[in-house]
């Protein structure tokens, strides 16, 4: 069972049925039946996931489409309609959807494809150093003691990357740490030098969002795009991801500058973020995505130092390139 929330348009979701639009009657439904929703009792109505557009256009509300393609266990609702594709011309691009244990859909096309209206411009999905906040949380030696998901030292090195990712393009960085001075130790000393100036929050809770320092400085920025790293994923990541995501705030975790207890403990935290609506992304895709053009000068130089200090193999191309081309050699 899942609400897709869609501005002021609730679609109930049971199975692969739709079955309700803000609790009114769809016109293609049928099949009354009675539904606990928290303290309320709403009327259910089972319809085609498909006939969705219709009923909204009818009931008054504009076009939408989902962001998520719910997967049940008898009845997937993408064989339902054939294919996640048809939904997507079918619905828009919902722009603030809170889809709960729901799998994010490839596509995200407009209601109707018109190919006269087709340019050569990004999407405006894409991480900017204008819409981004980044927020470390308990990068700390007693969390890295504690971490089996991958190797440590990689861990660090991602983390490093990123902050200077930040760093060069000037987005904002929140930087926490939790029970410091009692237990877990201070933050990461490679990040911190990164970020000399910057306050470090420490805290008691494990939810890094329900500190209300933490939440100020994360409101301050006035971004709506967290781009979120830390340890251990599926307890101080997670929480503060599930929470974000809950307020309306789009989150990126970058898988490789977090870790786990275990494997199993950082890829489940993982899934349940995705779940919820979180991004997963690569600390190496953060930097380039924020580049996004090698003529764009003013960050071209510090992206290359940033890759071949910390990008592996990548960085080493960078390097051999550099050597037989020239300084002007791109990744």
């Amino acid at each position: 069972m899942v609400w897709f929330t869609c501005s002021v348009i609730r679609v109930h979701v049971i199975g692969h049925d739709v079955v309700g639009v803000d609790g009114q009657r769809l016109p293609v439904a049928h099949a009354a039946a009675a539904h606990q929703v928290g303290d309320e009792t709403e009327e259910v109505f089972t319809g085609g996931a498909y006939d969705v557009e219709l009923a909204c256009a009818e009931l008054g509300f504009p076009p939408f489409r989902f962001s998520a393609v719910v997967r049940c266990r008898a009845n997937p609702w993408a064989q339902e309609v054939n294919s996640a594709d048809r939904v997507a011309r079918s619905l828009r691009k919902c722009p603030a959807a809170d889809a709960v244990g729901a799998l994010p859909m490839a596509s995200k096309g407009p209601l109707m494809f018109d190919i006269d209206k087709v340019q050569a411009a990004p999407s405006k999905d894409l991480l900017t150093p204008d819409n981004s906040v980044m927020l470390f949380v308990d990068h700390q030696p007693q969390m890295f003691f504690g971490t089996g998901s991958g190797d440590r030292a990689a861990i660090i090195n991602s983390t490093v990357g990123l902050a200077k990712a930040a760093q060069a393009f000037d987005v904002p960085a929140v930087l926490t740490t939790v029970a410091a001075e009692s237990f877990s130790g201070p933050l990461l000393p490679q990040l911190a030098e990164v970020f000399p100036k910057n306050e470090v929050i420490d805290r008691t809770t494990m939810n890094a969002w329900e500190d209300e320092a933490l939440v100020a400085a994360v409101k301050a920025t006035g971004r709506k795009k967290i781009i979120l790293a830390g340890l251990w994923t599926e307890v101080c990541l997670v929480l503060p991801a599930l929470s974000a995501l809950e307020q309306g705030y789009e989150v990126y975790v970058v898988t490789d500058a977090s870790g786990g207890v275990s494997p199993a403990a950082h890829e489940h935290a993982l899934q349940r973020m995705i779940a919820a609506g979180a991004v997963p992304v690569t600390w190496v895709q953060v930097l380039l995505e924020l580049q996004r053009d090698w003529a764009r000068q003013e960050t071209y130089g510090a992206v290359m130092e940033i890759v071949k200090a910390h990008a592996g193999a990548y960085g080493l191309g960078v390097v051999y390139a550099q050597s037989v081309i020239g300084a002007h050699a791109a990744g």
